[in-house]
């Protein structure tokens, strides 16, 4: 873990840089890595390209550690692939550069666990920076007496079904465009308890992060003194080669998951509730010691869920955000790709207040290629792939389990007209990925 012992040992806020000053010399160990192209003289041009980074002076420089950044960045239009990038990006730049640690900056749920697997694969030095949180927007409250509307970047998603619902009036339109045009007011993931401040808090519980990064918002002083601090932090684990994979242990995982399973549910926080990870910031932020042990003054909103069935054999990932309630029963609607959904959205075919469950197929780590929530995924052939319109699916948070009211010689009468559908990317990395990706139960890894 990121130990008390390392935080303790490191100075308040110094340099935003983490150019690691290292005490020790090069044959002691701290550049283990680096010294393959900043020792030997016949690397004289890599060491030339070196001199002309900042921090990179004397040849006295080449005996230092050098530790990356990797900031990564979220393209809407390419979502769900953006777990698969953040991985190999971290992973192939930090191994190709022979760096002696990393310091990864991710501010999305898909491209978090992307850059700790990396971190894990890599094992060297390193611990994650998130990004932060966004501020909430805010619109009405003006002369028009509309009321005031706190808004997160859930009400931008939302405005445009409610746009729909409302008749696509010219009103109707005005107050979609205050809506996405107050929702983010800053830079900063989204506000609520979502995807990404849920991975955040998980990854604090875990270890890889310095207590309270995970509640920081994005724009706050407090955001800005951890990145001062991480300098001091990173020289003290590549002192003591304090690795990844010392730091996730199968320990440290239960205790991350065990705020969903264990810890009572507490605060009232978006989606289910009113309040933002800003305001979990102004009580104190994420309650966990640098051992990753959840202290007395604890709060819970992470809900997640592993659940198996006919439906996900090797199991799938589920939030409950306490709105839809620990059951669910509905009706199938299968889409094959997102833009499909949308279209039936827009032409009126989901109605409100029927009990329907979307399906949306063809994304798992084969089919996007992206992360994969249900396994074995539409792309392998899995139940998924062979669920209809208008079965009946259930959905149980208690007994975690997600099935569908369609017999075992059903599903073997569908599978036998089931033809895989051919991988969507055709070239690239993408393409050599989707080939050899494992399932999301393992890991989504390529070399197993």
């Amino acid at each position: 873990m990121l130990s008390r012992r390392i935080i303790s040992a490191c100075p308040s806020r110094g340099s935003r840089s983490v150019h690691v000053s290292a005490s020790r010399s090069a044959s002691e160990g701290l550049n283990r890595y680096s010294r393959t192209i900043t020792q030997p003289k016949a690397q004289g041009a890599s060491q030339a390209m070196l001199y002309a980074t900042e921090g990179v002076d004397t040849i006295e420089d080449f005996d230092k550690a050098m530790v990356g950044v990797a900031s990564v960045c979220l393209v809407p239009s390419v979502y769900l692939m953006v777990s698969v990038w953040a991985r190999l990006e971290v992973e192939t730049a930090a191994g190709g550069h022979w760096l002696d640690g990393m310091v990864v900056i991710p501010g999305c749920d898909k491209n978090m666990p992307g850059t700790l697997m990396a971190l894990g694969r890599l094992n060297r030095p390193g611990l994650m920076v998130y990004g932060g949180t966004i501020r909430p927007g805010s619109c009405g409250g003006g002369a028009d007496g509309r009321p005031k509307e706190v808004l997160d970047i859930v009400s931008a998603f939302q405005s445009y079904g409610r746009y729909l619902q409302e008749g696509q009036t010219e009103e109707a339109e005005k107050t979609r465009y205050e809506t996405i045009r107050n929702a983010c007011p800053g830079p900063g993931a989204c506000g609520g308890m979502y995807t990404a401040n849920t991975m955040a808090s998980a990854t604090e519980a875990m270890g890889m992060t310095l207590p309270g990064s995970s509640s920081f918002p994005a724009e706050y002083p407090e955001k800005w003194a951890e990145c001062d601090s991480i300098g001091d932090v990173m020289k003290r684990l590549l002192e003591d080669n304090i690795l990844p994979r010392q730091i996730m242990t199968r320990q440290s995982f239960e205790n991350a998951m065990s705020v969903s399973d264990r810890v009572p549910f507490l605060a009232d926080l978006k989606p289910s509730g009113k309040y933002v990870m800003e305001d979990i910031n102004t009580i104190g932020g994420i309650p966990t010691d640098t051992l990753g042990k959840v202290m007395d003054r604890h709060v819970s909103w992470l809900t997640i869920r592993i659940l198996r069935g006919n439906l996900a054999p090797g199991g799938a990932v589920s939030k409950i955000t306490g709105k839809e309630g620990l059951k669910f029963t509905g009706k199938c609607r299968a889409f094959d790709d997102e833009e499909s959904f949308v279209k039936a959205v827009e032409g009126g075919s989901i109605k409100k207040g029927e009990k329907t469950v979307v399906v949306l197929r063809y994304l798992g780590p084969k089919g996007g290629p992206a992360e994969g929530h249900v396994v074995p995924e539409a792309q392998v052939g899995g139940p998924i792939a062979l669920v209809q319109d208008g079965d009946v699916i259930h959905i149980d948070a208690i007994a975690n389990t997600l099935s569908m009211d369609v017999s075992d010689e059903e599903l073997a009468r569908r599978r036998e007209k089931w033809t895989a559908p051919p991988l969507r990317p055709t070239q690239g990395t993408l393409l050599k990925y989707a080939r050899a990706v494992t399932d999301a139960s393992h890991g989504c890894v390529t070399d197993a």
